[in-house]
């Protein structure tokens, strides 16, 4: 019997992307249990379910209390969520473990085996605009962080500048996995009239969507912008609909399922994403929707976000405005004309092979070799990181 993995996360197993590619890189070569809160989409791997009802109003308020008074490890291990994962995963056997994100990770050390902890993000930075999480949350996440991450024997996250966070605070460098979604056999289409935009994502407050609408209203007649937009705040997506009212040249599109988006995405020209960098994962963000852009074969428009703008300059696939300001990058994308925008998309088919999944295969699996290895010699993986422990 091949070595059985458990990977576990706090999210709908079928649609996030990251731990739907991490499974995918593992099956066939372990054997693989998945929990999350539903299942994935793949039939040879067993599903836990640990998902819990929205918790009540006063437990709410009780870890409220206790997140203020800086009661980190009570705020973590009497949450519902750990209480639950923790119930319905002790007696799940397996020789390792692939924590996702923070709030799995000391719950998987708990179970006693070697954890492999993909961090994605910067979680001490996730929503640093907000005054909660300067307050509560992230300095809850800094604790765990700490506490934490140096007893796992591998880790993985999602670009170079937030690998160089992570050592700076817990002295753990991370090997680097991208967001990049699986190599697509399409073909770069003609560059239409009018030229074809697309901003896909989550109806988040706080990602700037207002100032990528704003931008919109700057281009001139031979662009259409698309916002392809998934429902995440109530209320939110409509008060965008409702600020774009009168713009002929928006439009708001239905959200494509995982599995389809880069072909979706394929007919239209160009990739649009202006982030504001609010906090340090907007700051240093490499996320899925860029890669998905590239292997879309987008021309690329990005403000001057480093970790995205060292890909869209390397392969010289798109655009980078010099400033995060909306009229800045218009201005870029208007001094486009159609055949600039087909090289541009050339340039991202020609990046596509290199900018995919498949190139992340390796690491995944060498950073769950050398957890398993660690479990086995109790030593050290990567000269920093220590082998998991069950303790608390």
């Amino acid at each position: 019997m091949p070595p059985r993995v458990l990977v576990v996360s706090h999210s709908d197993l079928s649609s996030d992307p990251r731990v739907d590619r991490q499974i995918d890189a593992l099956r066939g070569l372990y054997d693989v249990v998945a929990a999350g809160f539903r299942p994935p989409r793949y039939e040879d791997v067993s599903f836990v379910d640990i998902s819990i009802p929205p918790p009540a109003a006063g437990q709410r308020a009780l870890r409220f209390a206790r997140l203020l008074a800086r009661r980190h490890e009570a705020a973590y291990w009497k949450h519902p969520l750990t209480v639950a994962a923790l119930d319905r995963l002790r007696d799940v056997p397996a020789d390792v473990a692939i924590a996702n994100d923070i709030s799995t990770l000391p719950v998987t050390l708990r179970l006693g085996m070697p954890v492999l902890f993909d961090a994605h993000e910067y979680a001490p930075g996730q929503a640093g605009n907000r005054w909660s999480w300067h307050l509560l949350y992230g300095p809850h996440a800094s604790a765990l962080c700490r506490r934490y991450i140096p007893r796992v024997a591998a880790m993985t996250t999602v670009s170079t500048s937030i690998a160089d966070e992570y050592l700076r605070l817990t002295d753990v460098r991370p090997r680097v996995v991208t967001n990049a979604p699986r190599r697509q056999a399409l073909e770069p289409t003609c560059v239409h009239e009018p030229v074809r935009v697309l901003h896909h994502g989550a109806a988040t407050p706080g990602r700037g969507l207002e100032e990528m609408i704003r931008l919109a209203g700057l281009l001139d007649e031979r662009f259409m912008v698309d916002f392809m937009l998934v429902e995440d705040a109530p209320g939110y997506r409509a008060s965008l609909v409702e600020r774009a009212r009168g713009n002929p040249r928006i439009r708001f599109v239905a959200p494509q399922p995982m599995t389809s988006l880069v072909e979706t995405a394929n007919t239209y020209d160009v990739g649009l994403h202006l982030l504001q960098p609010r906090n340090p994962n907007q700051r240093y963000a490499l996320p899925n929707k860029l890669f998905e852009f590239i292997q879309a074969r987008l021309a690329v428009a990005i403000g001057p976000s480093p970790e995205m703008a060292r890909i869209v300059e390397r392969y010289r696939c798109g655009v980078v405005a010099a400033d995060f300001a909306p009229e800045t990058l218009a201005a870029a994308l208007n001094g486009l004309d159609a055949d600039s925008i087909g090289s541009l998309k050339n340039a991202s088919h020609a990046a596509a092979d290199e900018l995919c999944a498949e190139a992340n295969v390796d690491i995944v699996r060498n950073a769950v070799a050398d957890a398993l290895a660690a479990g086995s010699s109790d030593q050290p993986t990567d000269g920093t990181a220590a082998r998991a422990s069950s303790s608390s």
